[in-house]
């Protein structure tokens, strides 16, 4: 079921473990408008860029590239609240959201981006569920896909926040997943798929001789 604008504002005065923290929260009568089931969230002050020059190639089974390269490959910029942060045609950046949030073990969440920053090509392309138990900022993907810059400043609605009732309630333990405070940039695949995926890599290119797809389909054309 999803939360009522009431029954938020209910748990968020709620004892802990129960209590839902969104913080901060400057003015609720506007994030939190009576006869909606949302929230808003604003925008933070961190950014992430990427440099494409900096990788040729990002590849998902290379963890040495990864801790070698990625890095270097996101450029962090923080921007002042009042000042702005100019998303160019095309371009793609992480940020975060102002506000912290905290879930209780019974209430998961979901992001969705505002029709309004849609509509002039700015799009909010994360990963949409957020877990019971879950306590951090959370990062978000922007991309211009219009063809205009877009300013944004720190404190912008930039996203709505769904809540909703987890029965049973999660065994996590609230606060034990993530506590992130900046846009956060993870591996591509998890542990166990890594590790199947390397191994079916090796096995390919001993088969083959080839590196990669990439070689393989070359030769092929030659």
């Amino acid at each position: 079921m999803i939360l009522s604008a009431a029954k938020i504002r209910d748990r968020m005065n709620d004892p802990y473990p129960r209590k839902l923290v969104v913080s901060p929260v400057l003015d609720a009568t506007q994030q939190l408008q009576s006869g909606e089931g949302s929230m808003d969230l604003r925008l933070g002050q961190e950014f992430m860029l990427p440099d494409p020059a900096v990788l040729g190639c990002l590849d998902a089974l290379d963890e040495a590239q990864a801790e070698r390269e990625l890095t270097g490959y996101l450029r962090a910029v923080h921007v002042s609240l009042g000042g702005t942060f100019v998303l160019h045609p095309r371009q793609f950046a992480l940020a975060a959201t102002l506000e912290y949030l905290r879930l209780p073990t019974d209430i998961s969440a979901h992001v969705m981006g505002r029709s309004r920053w849609a509509r002039v090509g700015l799009i909010i392309a994360m990963a949409t569920y957020v877990h019971p138990g879950y306590a951090g900022c959370l990062t978000l993907e922007l991309q211009n896909l219009g063809e205009a810059p877009i300013q944004l400043s720190p404190g912008f609605p930039i996203a709505q926040l769904l809540f909703e009732e987890v029965k049973p309630p999660h065994t996590q333990q609230p606060g034990q997943l993530a506590c992130a405070t900046g846009p956060e940039f993870w591996s591509l695949l998890s542990n166990s798929d890594l590790a199947k995926l390397t191994d079916l890599r090796r096995g390919h290119d001993t088969l083959t001789g080839d590196r990669g797809w990439t070689d393989h389909h070359a030769k092929k054309s030659d």
